[in-house]
């Protein structure tokens, strides 16, 4: 059986969102777990095929054409047959006339929704990261982030790791804490020039989560990995900033640059 943890792991590796330390720790699990490694293998292939599917265009007049071939005057013919025609009719042959309505009325609607899912998807590329994660979420829009810097936290009542990656137009951030208290986690930037698209833990200890326009808190205590995506809203390099205190005593902090170069951060 493969530990939930390492399947979010493995998520991240297709999608091309985990950091080198994770990746090498996935590497050596899958090393020792043959069903694991199968496990990835099928969905790198799934992933690849994903990646090479072409959105195809609808026609335009699909969904008049298809309303058109419907035969609805042979079910209004049905409907003003006399009350023992239709018992007649009913008791030899059942309610099939008002069951094939039905589903062509399904039909049509499910037609509908994959036209408009398919006109919304041609015309942005763009990738939601709070409703798109995993696999299932991989085109040729997702974004591959480099790592751009990496702090140790080792401290009397905070242990941990901060791995910082970049991309385009996001910031990724990984953070592991253990913590034998709780810690309370504060991360703010400039609403105008970088906002929240994802958050995510690897377990539910700790609480107390908020966000707003400008920052994002949360509580941890014992071990945790969090997983934050922050997007860029301009070209310019964008500071945001990291603090961790407990009971009032700040633990750490420290001031990041969104930008690919490790010549720029401070």
């Amino acid at each position: 059986m493969i530990e939930e943890k390492y399947l979010g792991l493995i998520n991240r590796e297709i999608d091309h969102m985990i950091s080198p330390r994770q990746s090498k720790k996935l590497r050596k699990y899958l090393k020792h777990k043959p069903d694991a490694q199968r496990y990835y293998d099928d969905l790198l292939v799934i992933s690849k095929e994903f990646s090479q599917v072409k959105v195809v265009e609808p026609p335009q007049n699909l969904k008049k054409n298809i309303i058109n071939a419907l035969p609805v005057g042979k079910y209004t013919k049905y409907e003003r047959q006399n009350v023992f025609q239709r018992y007649f009719e009913t008791l030899l042959f059942g309610n099939k006339p008002r069951y094939a309505y039905v589903f062509s009325a399904g039909l049509i609607t499910g037609i509908i929704v994959i036209l408009l899912v398919l006109g919304v998807l041609s015309k942005n590329n763009s990738i939601d990261f709070t409703n798109l994660y995993g696999t299932m979420g991989v085109n040729s829009s997702t974004p591959i982030f480099h790592p751009v810097e990496n702090l140790d936290l080792d401290g009397v009542n905070l242990q941990g790791n901060i791995e910082l990656s970049c991309s385009d137009n996001s910031v990724l951030i990984n953070l592991s804490l253990k913590t034998s208290k709780d810690v309370n986690v504060v991360i703010e930037f400039n609403e105008n020039e970088m906002n929240i698209l994802e958050f995510k833990k690897s377990h539910n200890l700790g609480d107390k989560l908020k966000v707003d326009k400008y920052s994002l808190q949360f509580t941890s205590i014992g071990e945790n990995d969090y997983q934050i995506i922050l997007g860029c809203k301009t070209a310019t390099l964008s500071p945001f900033s990291l603090k961790i205190d407990s009971s009032g005593i700040m633990l750490f902090e420290h001031s990041f640059l969104s930008s690919m170069n490790n010549e720029n951060k401070y």
